[in-house]
């Protein structure tokens, strides 16, 4: 061969050769990329396989729960019939101001507001115990219901009683009967609100 001939040839190699290590490359370059993707999705596919185990085990957990409640639901329901039969706690609640609000509803209490022998007039003779009224008031100063405070923290301090009256009133002397000594008493008192 001629040595043009063979510049030819060597050429059209090396023009060959060039050619063949890019698509060499680029065949790398793709197989890297593939190789990234299958990683992925393999790791993806792990993370789907421990989710799925855990639910299973969620799964598992939940019915074995719910095989208990059928029991529970038998008990709940033998104590509903056992408060809901005539004369149970529902029906006395039933006939209370609880369900009836037409049922007129007050506070009472029975208290002291003197010693004798000793202390003198109970709570240092502070009105904050006794509805913002001191107790010698309530005792020797004629104190009246109309008198008392407003203010909730010291009427719920002092009427802790709860009693209901019918339409035509109630009878306080029935809610407690040591109230009858009450009326001729100087030393205590007692009031509605």
């Amino acid at each position: 061969m001629t040595s043009r001939a063979t510049q030819a040839a060597v050429n059209a190699f090396l023009q060959t050769n060039a050619q063949v290590q890019e698509v060499a490359s680029t065949l790398t370059a793709n197989a890297d990329v593939q190789l990234s993707a299958t990683e992925a999705l393999v790791n993806e596919v792990d993370s789907m396989n421990l989710a799925q185990s855990s639910l299973r085990s969620s799964i598992s957990a939940l019915t074995s729960t719910l095989g208990v409640i059928p029991d529970e639901l038998a008990t709940v329901s033998t104590s509903v019939a056992a408060i809901a039969r005539p004369g149970s706690i529902l029906d006395r609640v039933n006939q209370t101001y609880l369900r009836d609000p037409s049922i007129p509803v007050f506070k009472w209490q029975l208290w002291y507001t003197y010693g004798n022998g000793g202390p003198g007039w109970f709570d240092g003779n502070s009105a904050n115990g006794y509805a913002g009224i001191n107790p010698s008031t309530w005792t020797d100063g004629d104190g009246r219901v109309s008198q008392k405070s407003n203010n909730w923290t010291y009427l719920n301090r002092l009427f802790t009683q709860k009693g209901t009256a019918s339409r035509s009133g109630a009878d306080l002397l029935r809610v407690h009967p040591v109230l009858l000594l009450s009326l001729t008493s100087t030393q205590f008192r007692k009031m509605t609100c």
